[in-house]
């Protein structure tokens, strides 16, 4: 059995994928041709594709739909219009988001295993090819927020925390330390990008909240360097090479914190 946590710090699990966005010309007042992504001047198309995936995805019990931009206004490109929701009650909460040229499926807590969230990721795949039967090459991602709050901080703050539980250097330069006033903790926020074999894995930390809690926030993305097929089996081995990078960092870096883990399982298998 693959190795999950008991007491894993999840907040959100988001496997992404993009596609080039239509663009159609436009003037401006002085009469300047403009290239514009199609779905800013006519959003009738998109809307029937929204359509034809909400039906789509229906049939594999999504059936409460949200839809976050109004009918008739301009869609970004890169932003979502409709969210879904599956209504099996004994599954762990899942969404699908879909917009002009983007697309995602999303595992909230109580996260339990990829494997377990791995079908309702192929299914919603299989929604998307069938709404939208002439996508492009495709960029995918995986991505993974973590909010570390009590027990992992042990009234800490965040910095304090991914400096020696994380094993990160946030250290500031003397010049900064020596003008803070009071005994206030000094905040920090970073970003590392890692290029890796035909990946990159790019991770932000930050001090934060969760569910009104202080927390010290770590949101890794790991995206496919070259353009996917729209082809099911194609993204799902590129998701999975994603989250294996993330999963086995994350075992690798939080293994000082097992006892508050609760790790069960093993990966060899």
């Amino acid at each position: 059995m693959p190795i999950t946590f008991k007491k894993a710090p999840l907040v959100e699990l988001v496997a992404e994928l993009r596609w080039e966005p239509q663009f159609s010309t436009a003037t401006d007042q002085g009469g300047n041709l403009l290239q514009l992504p199609s779905s800013l001047l006519d959003t009738s198309e998109f809307e029937e594709f929204f359509q034809r995936f909400g039906g789509a995805i229906y049939q594999h019990g999504f059936k409460q739909m949200e839809r976050l931009v109004p009918h008739g206004a301009p869609l970004p490109h890169d932003r979502i219009a409709c969210r879904y929701r599956h209504e099996d009650q004994k599954a762990n909460p899942v969404l699908a988001q879909v917009g002009p040229s983007i697309f995602s499926i999303n595992a909230l807590p109580p996260y339990k295993s990829w494997n377990e969230f791995r079908p309702w990721i192929e299914v919603a795949i299989d929604s998307l090819f069938e709404a939208y039967p002439n996508l492009g090459k495709l960029k995918v991602s995986v991505r993974y927020i973590d909010a570390f709050k009590e027990p992992f901080l042990k009234g800490r703050n965040a910095t304090d925390f991914f400096e020696s539980d994380l094993g990160f250097s946030l250290n500031l330069p003397e010049s900064l330390i020596k003008r803070k006033a009071g005994s206030q903790n000094v905040r920090v926020s970073a970003s590392a990008i890692i290029p890796l074999e035909r990946m990159q894995m790019t991770i932000k930390l930050a001090e934060g909240k969760a569910a009104g809690e202080q927390a010290g926030v770590m949101d890794t993305t790991v995206s496919i360097s070259e353009e996917i097929e729209p082809d099911i089996e194609q993204v799902l081995s590129a998701l999975d090479s994603a989250r294996s990078v993330i999963h086995d960092t994350f075992i690798e870096m939080t293994q000082q914190l097992s006892g508050i883990l609760e790790p069960e399982g093993t990966d060899d298998v």
